[in-house]
């Protein structure tokens, strides 16, 4: 993953700060600037659309999974499922150090990203999972039912950003 997931050296816009939507009870964090995420994957922009899909096409290991799993306390499975891959797969890969195809890679960079911008808004990662699992805004369907596609995971991202920014529909 090192390999695939240097800094680049280019200048990025960076996206504004959002509120924090602080739910009370057991998990939630204050709000900071860097969440643990961002600070696990700190050699990627994970705003950056750009870096995620080069460092996919490069090679994402599969001990990138097994660490966001870890951080994100999420059953392999779950992730797995998510990601339209078999932990058997996820455990081969490991075991022969091979990356995941660039469409795997990609997948679950973009899922660290939602995670890591849910972990900012929400103030931690357990209101934020459970927030995905509760049905959108008037719609019968939860986030985590999109997490199957990388535009179901940036259209959670883009409802997380209206709804960062009070605009709720």
């Amino acid at each position: 993953m090192a390999k695939a997931m240097k800094a680049s050296s280019t200048t990025h816009t960076k996206m504004p700060p959002v509120a924090s939507i602080k739910e009370s009870g057991e998990g939630a964090l204050p709000a900071t600037d860097v969440s643990r995420i961002q600070q696990a994957f700190q050699d990627i922009d994970l705003r950056n659309n750009y870096q995620l899909v080069t460092a996919a096409l490069s090679g994402v290991y599969a001990d990138t999974f097994i660490k966001f799993v870890d951080l994100a306390n999420i059953s392999r499975n779950e992730l797995a499922a998510a990601m339209n891959i078999s932990t058997k797969t996820i455990k081969n890969k490991l075991a022969d150090k091979e990356p995941l195809d660039p469409n795997q890679g990609e997948h679950l960079l973009k899922i660290i990203s939602l995670f890591e911008l849910g972990e900012k808004i929400f103030g931690g990662l357990e209101p934020f999972k459970r927030w995905l699992e509760k049905p959108f805004f008037g719609k019968p369907q939860k986030p985590e039912d999109f997490l199957k596609t990388t535009g179901g995971v940036e259209l959670i991202m883009d409802e997380l950003k209206r709804l960062a920014y009070g605009d709720v529909i």
